[in-house]
């Protein structure tokens, strides 16, 4: 209810805006005065978040722009970017930041290209707000448009920021030698700055993305080259020291901070005398009030790590009780506070198991994994993203963008393009065809990718083979199918073409997003079980876990989801036991009506295994179609009730899976009555599963 009275006020202070600009308002064809008490509520507003006060701050710099008069569209710009960023990355709110960047656009309309700064930084953070909405095409479509911007009419050293952006996509899909790729040249573009003398260009990025860099390669586990660039931003920050008096305290906070990640990558190489020397330097300098406190808190994870490297446990133990108490008491990042309780409850398990204390190290255990779960569960869409034709279109457009300079146009670059869409449609819908005619779609395959007869040859005589050629297939086909994705959605932002080209163009691109599901249903076909990691799994918590998260999709439907289950603990993959409750709930939401029930109940079968239930009020499955439920590629598969789509494959790939673990799976259902799945797990592992 809060939301929407806040979108319906918001809306009107923006309508309200729109008829003073249109009413002989000022439009920036020259700059407009800078309105100091505003610049002064920014700094201050931006320094209470630094401090980790985030609500103080968000509460304060409303209280401030409320009393603030005469403002001009830069100065609304300003005030609408700023919250619009507090509520994106400190809070989360992805809502309430919409409605803030479409005010923020609202006013670049009355800055025109005399302020190309927050023209930019707009493009940037509505890609970050995509982003956050998992809209990832759209997102990048943002970045690069920014970055093109920017290249049109910021000063070389500007762009450093822009390409950084890249480099965090590239980061959160953790494809990092890509992601090093794009620091470095942002690094190379931040040292371009000799011009500009502001304190951000001067000092600010160059030394941020020096320690970025020095992190990728930390993280990469080269930490030989990571002590180069963090020493090099060290010396850096050395050196601004004496030109840099009136920013004393930022200066401080970035050499706490690079102190802090050097001695992290001593501690990478076993030099552990030289790695606590610098972390205790680092808590010093950050962990007061002004300074990087939230790094400081990294920190100490660090050295509580390192404690019990050097079998040091009860220092660990009072410093991880004092990184909580922190936790419990600060206003810190949401995003920040759970990466620092997911290291919390690592390393506290570790101190358990080391001092015997059982029943705790298990309970720190289950926290971990619940709070890993949770955040994977958040972050999985765009690591699986596969963006790679997109990042190809912005270094040749980037390239593109050079040539025009010196008179060249892009026309053969778009219709290089376009004719490789053309060509990589007609690939896959041959294979489509294929797929769908007949399971000898091995010899179909040869036709396509003659280089792998030998491949293929070895297919036809063994099903190890036939299943690693389908994976590297599948695999190969999602760069491809993401590519004519990201590239269709592009043409389709262009001017220029005929409806019916259009209209091709969503058919192209609808036939692409179908296959990609596709691809990624086979790349789950027949996996190894022996290559996956068994560990304890509390099917108790599971199976609450999976109703809560399938929730909301019920609800869409008006459907209700009503879990019963027992406490009972079994080994097994966690991820692959998942994946076959998701798959059977979300079926029964699929295939019943709407305002129906979905039960789910976990009981012990025996004294050796557990029994899991799902029943719906569905449909019902023909008897005819029950036959070949459990086939790959089966022709026993319909839409659901509201016209879901299905591939027919999920069954097939639980009866896998809880095979794989020793236990089995069956259905009973009554046409027009609904349809129950069960399945069975042994509490114990197989002894032929490597755990």
């Amino acid at each position: 209810m809060q939301k929407k009275l806040f979108i319906a006020n918001h809306s009107l202070v923006v309508i309200f805006i729109l008829l003073l600009c249109s009413c002989g308002g000022k439009v920036a064809d020259e700059p407009f005065t800078e309105n100091s008490k505003l610049k002064r509520a920014i700094q201050n507003f931006n320094q209470l978040q630094d401090n980790g006060k985030g609500k103080i701050a968000i509460n304060y710099f409303n209280s401030e722009t409320a009393n603030l008069k005469n403002l001009n569209p830069l100065d609304l710009w300003l005030i609408y970017w700023n919250k619009g960023k507090y509520h994106l990355h400190y809070e989360q709110d992805v809502i309430k930041a919409d409605l803030y960047a479409d005010s923020a656009e609202t006013m670049l309309l009355q800055l025109k290209n005399i302020y190309p700064d927050e023209h930019v930084k707009t493009f940037y953070f509505r890609g970050d707000l995509l982003l956050a909405q998992k809209r990832y095409n759209e997102a990048f479509k943002q970045y690069y448009d920014g970055r093109e911007y920017a290249f049109k009419n910021l000063e070389p050293c500007k762009l450093s920021n822009y390409t950084s952006q890249l480099g965090n996509v590239k980061f959160k899909q953790e494809q990092l030698p890509d992601a090093i790729t794009y620091y470095k040249q942002a690094l190379k573009e931040s040292q371009n700055c000799e011009g500009d003398t502001s304190f951000e260009y001067s000092f600010v990025y160059p030394q941020s993305k020096m320690n970025t860099v020095a992190m990728m390669y930390e993280i990469m586990s080269t930490p030989d080259s990571a002590i180069h660039y963090y020493q090099q931003a060290l010396s850096f920050i050395e050196t601004a020291k004496a030109t840099n008096q009136k920013d004393s305290i930022f200066v401080q906070r970035a050499y706490g901070v690079v102190t802090g990640n050097l001695g992290g990558a001593y501690k990478m190489k076993g030099n552990y005398k030289d790695a606590e020397r610098l972390f205790l330097e680092s808590i010093a300098i950050n962990d007061r009030p002004g300074y990087e406190y939230q790094d400081a808190m990294t920190v100490k994870i660090k050295l509580a790590d390192l404690y019990l490297k050097t079998n040091r446990a009860s220092l660990c133990y009072t410093l991880l009780n004092n990184l909580f108490n922190s936790l419990t008491s600060a206003d810190v990042e949401n995003s920040q506070r759970n990466n620092l309780l997911l290291s919390y409850h690592r390393l506290l398990k570790i101190y358990y198991d080391k001092v015997g204390n059982i029943s705790d190290a298990y309970t720190a255990q289950t926290k971990f994994y619940a709070l890993k779960d949770s955040l994977s569960s958040v972050n999985k869409g765009l690591k699986v993203a596969d963006m790679e034709m997109a990042f190809e279109l912005n270094e040749q457009k980037y390239k593109a963008s050079m040539l025009e300079k010196e008179g060249e146009v892009k026309t053969a670059y778009l219709v290089t393009f376009g004719l490789l869409v053309v060509g990589a449609i007609f690939s896959i819908l041959f294979f489509w065809r294929d797929m769908k005619k007949s399971r000898s779609y091995i010899d179909k395959l040869r036709k396509l990718n003659y280089q792998n007869q030998q491949t293929l040859a070895a297919l036809e005589q063994s099903r190890e083979d036939n299943d690693k050629i389908l994976r590297i297939v599948a695999h190969d086909l999602r760069n491809p199918l993401s590519g004519i994705t990201g590239v269709v959605a592009l043409m389709m932002e262009e001017d220029g073409f005929s409806e019916e080209t259009k209209e091709e163009l969503a058919l192209i691109k609808a036939t692409a997003d179908h296959s990609l599901s596709l691809v990624n249903e086979l790349l789950q076909i027949n996996f190894n079980m022996n290559d996956l990691e068994m560990n304890n799994v509390d099917m108790d918590e599971l199976v609450q876990y999976c109703a809560e998260l399938l929730k909301h999709k019920a609800e869409a439907k008006g459907q209700k989801i009503v879990a019963k289950s027992i406490p009972v603990t079994i080994i097994a993959n966690r991820e692959k036991i998942w994946r076959v409750l998701s798959n059977l709930i979300g079926n029964a939401i699929k295939f019943s009506p709407n305002d129906s029930i979905i039960f789910i109940e976990l009981q012990q079968g025996d004294e050796h295994a557990v029994l899991l239930t799902v029943k719906d009020q569905g449909i019902g499955i023909p008897p005819g179609m029950g036959d070949h439920l459990f086939d790959i590629f089966t022709p026993a598969k319909r839409a659901g009730t509201a016209g879901e789509e299905s591939f027919g494959m999920g069954l097939s790939i639980c009866k896998q899976i809880i095979e794989a673990h020793g236990g089995k799976i069956w259905f009973e259902s009554e046409i027009g009555q609904g349809t129950t799945f069960y399945f069975t797990l042994p509490i114990l592992a197989r002894s032929s599963v490597k755990e």
